[in-house]
């Protein structure tokens, strides 16, 4: 995906290129600097897990609304076989009639400039996954109404669990996970700083520039590629 900050900064992207800025063309370094430079509002990033009786539909509808490629797949299980090991949010959110194995779809690459067809673009994908018995990975912004999001999600046993643990008062998934549109353009009309901002944003490449500065800033570029437990495991061997 590094291949699409390489064009928008008009660089080479060849070994050489590649070499320099490494560390800054990290998964979690890249994701970083798309949220905060605005960029997240043009480009499309969703994963969806599809039944694998739908996953040639699903590609076929992909080919021919989006054409964008390269496309992520791995092959998923839902469930362990230790019975112990079914735990957690996912427990409380997933339908029963959810199949076991299903094939996950990485659709990552740009969308419409237009806002609004954007938004229309990710709801359409939505609309699509879900008309197949599919799911959605919920790091992913959510374009759903809030109907539509619990006609998807078990919401009484997610509340269950949030009441369990007195998470009543907190925030919960879909309020974290949905993207207002209205109130993003009630903001921008509030005032004229909001108009300005809004304007920057749209300035070649003053908002790229500074998600990389913010992600610069953060230093997450600076961490290992290997974590503790994989560089104790190779001393080992």
């Amino acid at each position: 995906m590094a291949r699409y900050a390489f064009k928008y900064f008009i660089t080479p992207f060849n070994r050489i290129t590649r070499f320099m800025i490494d560390r800054l063309v990290h998964t979690r370094v890249m994701y970083h600097a798309l949220h905060t430079s605005g960029q997240s509002k043009i480009y499309i990033i969703q994963d969806v897990a599809i039944p694998y009786e739908g996953s040639t539909e699903f590609h076929n509808w992909l080919d021919t609304t989006f054409e964008m490629y390269p496309i992520w797949l791995c092959p998923l299980r839902q469930r362990r076989d230790d019975p112990n090991a079914e735990y957690g949010l996912y427990k409380h959110l997933a339908s029963p009639q959810t199949p076991e194995y299903m094939l996950n779809f990485g659709v990552w690459g740009p969308g419409s400039t237009n806002r609004h067809e954007f938004v229309k673009q990710n709801r359409l994908l939505e609309h699509k996954v879900d008309s197949l018995g599919g799911r959605k990975w919920l790091y992913a912004a959510a374009y759903y109404t809030e109907s539509e999001f619990w006609s998807i999600y078990d919401r009484q046993s997610y509340d269950a669990l949030r009441s369990k643990y007195g998470a009543d008062h907190l925030p919960s998934v879909y309020d974290k996970v949905k993207v207002d549109v209205d109130a993003e353009e009630a903001a921008i009309r509030a005032s004229w700083a909001s108009w300005l901002i809004y304007l920057f944003w749209t300035i070649w490449p003053l908002s790229g520039l500074y998600g990389v500065f913010q992600a610069w800033v953060g230093g997450e570029y600076l961490l290992s590629k290997k974590s503790p437990a994989r560089t104790v495991a190779l001393k080992t061997e």
